[in-house]
């Protein structure tokens, strides 16, 4: 997974946008918090691990390829060097084993309950998006 990210343009990635991490404005703006982990990553980390962690299956089902072509797009006029949607499409699928590792994520560091729901809603996305398919040599 990690070694197939190699082509893919670099961003400032939060390095653990879930939603306990996240906070509105007053004015209704949405921001982040908890930004131990930041540094420079392929986009599609953050953006894989933010939406299949905070869409319920149903809403990532309908939403994801919609909601990923808007980010590909934001990349585009922000001048960033993006990946085709395919190339896109083929690094989020290969990404929900990333999310998947929050099953092993300590107690101390996340409750159970968080750690138990991150790992089903990314477990049923490997399914759907045929996770292990998308890592094997092409």
């Amino acid at each position: 997974m990690f070694a197939a990210d190699e082509t893919l343009p670099k961003t400032l990635v939060h390095g653990d946008p879930h939603l306990g991490n996240t906070f509105r404005e007053c004015d209704g703006r949405p921001g982040f918090l908890d930004w131990q982990f930041v540094g420079q990553g392929p986009s599609i980390w953050d953006v894989t691990y933010y939406l299949t962690g905070a869409l319920d299956p149903a809403d990532r089902r309908s939403a994801e390829r919609d909601l990923l072509e808007l980010y590909r797009q934001g990349l585009t006029t922000r001048g960033v060097p993006t990946p085709s949607a395919d190339e896109l499409w083929l690094a989020h699928r290969r990404h929900m084993l990333h999310g998947y590792l929050s099953l092993f994520v300590p107690v101390e560091s996340q409750p159970e309950s968080f750690a138990v729901s991150m790992g089903e809603r990314f477990g049923i996305a490997a399914t759907d998006l045929d996770t292990i398919g998308a890592l094997l040599p092409r």
